[in-house]
């Protein structure tokens, strides 16, 4: 999922490496979007909000990065923040 701004141009490798960019659309010199375009819209919209809301929790629980890590854990710090993006986002009440 990317914001509106996103240069999807700027990544060329990202169809060889199997990447597929999430994008609202565009009014490109319309007045308004179709339905699917709004809801695709507004379910891009609810999909980054819970995403940036465990990315905040992360941060301010400090659930992932209190510590310096080894160079030997760079392979595996994907996986680390995949597994505290879903702790945030299973087991923490909804930010208001």
């Amino acid at each position: 999922m990317v914001d509106r701004g996103f240069r999807v141009a700027k990544c060329p490798k990202a169809a060889e490496l199997g990447i597929k960019f999430v994008q609202p659309a565009y009014l490109e010199g319309r007045t308004q979007f179709t339905a699917e375009e709004v809801r695709l819209s507004k379910l891009v919209s609810s999909a980054r909000f819970a995403q940036e809301t465990a990315h905040i929790r992360i941060k301010n629980q400090k659930l992932l990065f209190h510590s310096p890590y080894s160079n030997k854990m760079l392979p595996h710090l994907e996986a680390f923040f995949n597994l505290a993006s879903d702790l945030a986002y299973l087991f923490f009440e909804p930010l208001r």
